[in-house]
């Protein structure tokens, strides 16, 4: 959730200084690339907690309840 944070506000503050609209190219191209990166890490992120519960004699399910108690 840190490196999405940092990476919004990376991309904000460059999109200020650039003085790029929606339409812009910089906008076109970094917003999907953005998105692929943040959802890949999202996967493999819970894929590593997955593994650390299954070591630990737990399901994945449990995961879930983590990120539902931290964010609800």
């Amino acid at each position: 959730m840190l490196a999405f944070m940092v990476g919004l506000a990376l991309f904000i503050a460059l999109s200020i200084m650039l003085g790029a609209g929606p339409t812009d190219a910089i906008t076109v191209v970094l917003v999907p690339i953005g998105i692929v990166f943040v959802v890949s890490m999202s996967v493999a992120i819970a894929g590593i907690g997955v593994r650390r519960l299954h070591d630990r004699g737990k399901t994945g399910y449990w995961l879930l309840l983590y990120y539902a108690s931290r964010h609800g």
